[in-house]
């Protein structure tokens, strides 16, 4: 049975108000299940083309020499955040450099260290998408996917009620996701937990910096046998304001051991083409580091 706008704002308005206090993990999932089940939730196909960035402070220009340090947490986070609960391994990157910096709120003579990742050639990787109905009933767009805008464009023309539907669920889940503190984590987390544990799937949802920006989170064993780091670099911001972010790069390497050691002295460098479009787009393919 489809349910109306006003079942779906009562869901809603449970949701918005619900705390882990008053409400069980049982009342949580149940709330959760009805408004999912209403939603059609796009989960749209990411390719070696599409290029993620992470980044993480780091104490001074010396920056770690193991991409395991840059990646997800190796035993688990110890808190539930934005997409993961206690205890789930959990990568998170941006598609690109300056949304992956404004998510860890730098300051003017910050050091960072950066990681470029992306799907590795020819495996199957599927993201599902939180904010798209909502940007293109904004922009007409959504956001690196064409197809997709396709098929909102057919959706609204032969069923309003159903697009707007989607809309609103849309909506109140980027509203959740996008807030600036950590109100809606036990929401979003399992959110975000469920679509994780999906075959070969990953989750992207809007910046909490910037509407425009789009976010990235997979679980540890997407990552481990679907994704391969490119490249590496430790950076200073050196200028940050209104959303505009400068930085100097200190080391670059693309070269690094089995183990994820970095070899900071080779002069490999990879290429790449940027449009603001598209992100960061490399010039040849080269098959990058992979944990297994």
């Amino acid at each position: 049975m489809i349910a109306t706008l006003n079942q779906l704002r009562a869901c809603a308005v449970e949701l918005e108000h619900a705390i882990p206090l008053t409400h069980s993990v049982e009342e949580l999932d149940s709330l959760l299940r009805f408004f999912m089940r209403h939603y059609e939730l796009l989960a749209l196909p990411r390719t070696e083309d599409h290029i993620w960035h992470r980044v993480v402070k780091c104490d001074d220009t010396a920056g770690f020499d193991n991409l395991s340090r840059l990646i997800y947490h190796p035993t688990g986070a110890v808190s539930a955040g934005r997409c993961n609960i206690p205890g789930d391994k959990v990568l998170y990157g941006a598609w690109n450099k300056t949304t992956a910096i404004e998510e860890i709120v730098p300051r003017i003579g910050d050091t960072v260290q950066f990681i470029r990742y992306r799907p590795r050639r020819s495996v199957e990787f599927f993201a599902s998408q939180v904010g798209a109905y909502e940007s293109y009933y904004r922009t007409g767009r959504v956001f690196l996917y064409a197809a997709a805008e396709r098929a909102m464009d057919e959706m609204l023309s032969k069923n309003q009620d159903r697009f707007l539907h989607n809309l609103y669920i849309d909506s109140v889940l980027t509203k959740f996701f996008r807030f600036p503190t950590n109100k809606y984590y036990f929401i979003t987390a399992r959110i975000a937990n469920i679509l994780h544990s999906a075959v070969n799937s990953g989750f992207m949802y809007p910046s909490v910096r910037h509407a425009q920006g789009l976010n990235l989170s997979i679980g540890s064993e997407i990552f481990d046998t679907h994704f391969e780091i490119i490249d590496t670099s430790v950076e200073k911001i050196s200028f940050y304001e209104y959303g505009i972010v400068l930085t100097e790069e200190k080391k670059y390497s693309a070269s690094f051991d089995a183990e994820g050691n970095i070899d900071w002295t080779g002069r490999k460098r990879i290429k790449y083409r940027r449009s603001q479009m598209t992100g960061d787009q490399e010039e040849i393919y080269t098959p990058g580091w992979r944990k297994r």
